[in-house]
């Protein structure tokens, strides 16, 4: 619920408002599988595995504008939202500690499969128009990682290390559809982060 209040500069008379609820029930199903195998191999340890997940979340934004206690759905500013995403990552990795040092070295590659759509409806003319904005992507990435550790003393180690990651967005902030947050900002999600 958001009321917006205009006074005048005494700060004694309402001269305008603007009141609106929005309401944005999102169910967010995640499915995923996961096996990783560790073994001994030439004096240290290979491990391997592999992952699957599949998301998929259903946004409902809905904006009513208040008039007299009751609420009008606002249709230029309401959307639906549904995003569907595939990952399927695999990995290798191998540990070996030596006398004073241990090294650890691995590799993991991932493919990423994901598809957003965007409903809503726009005023045109005297009715509505409705409109679908929806983006694909497909892709792979390599994210290798490797650690050297030197063991000075028990209680002391020093360690180098290097990893490549990858930090996935809020599934709204991909959501192309623009809605206020208030009366003076707004929210516009990028289908390219």
């Amino acid at each position: 619920f958001q009321p917006n209040y205009y006074f005048n500069a005494a700060g004694n008379t309402v001269l305008s408002s603007v009141v609106y609820r929005m309401i944005a029930p999102t169910t967010i199903d995640i499915n995923s599988v996961k096996a990783d195998w560790e073994q001994p191999f030439k004096k240290g340890t290979l491990g391997f595995g592999g992952k699957t997940a599949f998301v998929k979340t259903d946004n409902d934004f809905q904006r009513y504008d208040v008039y007299g206690g009751a609420d009008h759905l606002d249709r230029n500013r309401s959307n639906i939202f549904n995003y569907k995403e595939n990952i399927n990552a695999g990995y290798v990795n191998y540990n070996r500690a030596f006398k004073g040092f241990a090294i650890q070295a691995g590799l993991r590659v991932e493919n990423t499969v994901s598809k957003g759509t965007s409903n809503g409806e726009k005023q045109s003319g005297s009715g509505y128009v409705g409109y679908t904005e929806s983006f694909k992507r497909n892709y792979t990435g390599l994210f290798p990682s490797a650690a050297i550790t030197y063991n000075k003393k028990p209680a002391n180690q020093f360690s180098l290390t290097y990893s490549r990651r990858i930090d996935r967005p809020n599934y709204q902030d991909l959501n192309p559809f623009e809605f206020k947050l208030d009366e003076y900002t707004f929210q516009r999600g990028n289908i390219n982060l």
